[in-house]
């Protein structure tokens, strides 16, 4: 019983990490203006199916779109030229005008050439039939195929995209709409940046917890000879070093106050570089905690000696051997606007 819960509880889970949301209402992308050379950069939601949709397409006319290499013909329709008749709309005198200046608009849709007469034609299109249908008189009398024709017009000035490509945070898609080889538009559907990284200055406590650190040293007996003795640090001390982190933070917890996450970053400890990585807690972009592990480079008694050891003192530089050692560390890191260890120029 227990296992048959665990596993349903895991679907639901793997279910809702793979849920994919739609956009909450079409892009549109309005083709009476120009869009710059390198495209026009439209911000959109990531981990979204997007419907796109091309207005004020000029009927007649063939255009091409494509994204990520797919090209695509957006289909078009050719329509006759309709005549006025005074006789065949008996309404008011504003009821007649309208369906007069619609006649007149859709005629002269259908042989625009610029999709900036387009989108002023649509709207005197569209202007022309909200007058008809607000008078029920002109509405119910007059003939309504006119209506069904400047409607079918008007959906055939507008095209639908379906993108099955899902953005996700840092990228982007580049769709690109030409027409007949006549003028072209670019547009970037940019998902935003995946996030920043944070630099920030403290300190970094290194401990010898672990291990306890030992390297030889030399006492003098005379001028040409010494002995070995031993430097030792104790393993609850440690080393205080100056240090500068680096913490990435990623767009979607820009807004919130603790951000859990990973930290690299680099210090000096009057002898030697350290190089430090490990788990941090940032509150508020402002101040880091970091908890990991630190690497540099120390000295080692080398094997050739041992305490106690007579020697020259010419071998006293090889009494030690440079290794590297890895120790934990906690740092306490602030972000600032510029570098507080760097010189004040005066």
């Amino acid at each position: 019983m227990r296992s048959k819960v665990f596993y349903t509880i895991l679907a639901a889970i793997l279910i809702t990490s793979f849920d994919i949301k739609s956009q909450d209402f079409p892009l549109v992308l309005d083709l009476s203006d120009d869009t710059p050379k390198d495209g026009a950069v439209i911000n959109v939601k990531p981990f979204t199916g997007m419907k796109i949709i091309l207005t004020n397409l000029i009927p007649g006319k063939k255009y091409y779109y494509h994204y990520e290499s797919r090209i695509k013909e957006i289909p078009y329709l050719k329509y006759d030229i309709i005549p006025k008749d005074p006789n065949k709309f008996r309404g008011s005198n504003e009821c007649k005008a309208a369906a007069d200046s619609l006649i007149e608009a859709l005629n002269k849709l259908n042989v625009a050439n610029s999709e900036s007469e387009i989108k002023t034609l649509k709207s005197k299109i569209d202007k022309q039939i909200r007058i008809i249908k607000s008078d029920n008189d002109c509405f119910i009398k007059y003939d309504t195929s006119l209506i069904k024709n400047a409607e079918d017009r008007l959906s055939s000035t507008e095209e639908t995209i379906n993108i099955t490509e899902r953005l996700r945070q840092g990228e982007e898609i580049v769709i690109t709409v030409n027409r007949s080889g006549e003028k072209e538009w670019k547009f970037i559907l940019d998902s935003g940046e995946r996030g920043r990284w944070m630099i920030s200055y403290g300190a970094a406590f290194i401990s010898n917890i672990f291990k306890q650190h030992r390297e030889f040293a030399v006492k003098q007996v005379s001028n040409d000879s010494c002995y070995v003795t031993v430097l030792s640090k104790d393993r609850d001390e440690g080393d205080l070093t100056p240090s500068v982190f680096f913490t990435w933070l990623p767009a979607a917890y820009e807004g919130n106050n603790w951000v859990f996450g990973l930290s690299g970053g680099l210090g000096f400890d009057m002898s030697s570089p350290v190089v430090m990585a490990g788990v941090s807690v940032m509150y508020c972009w402002n101040l880091n905690l970091i908890l990991g592990v630190s690497g540099r480079i120390v000295k080692r008694p080398s094997v050739k000696y041992q305490e106690f050891q007579l020697i020259n003192a010419s071998d006293a530089e090889s009494l030690n051997r440079n290794t590297a050692s890895f120790s934990p560390f906690l740092a306490l890191t602030f972000r600032f606007e510029s570098n507080p260890f760097a010189k004040s120029k005066k």
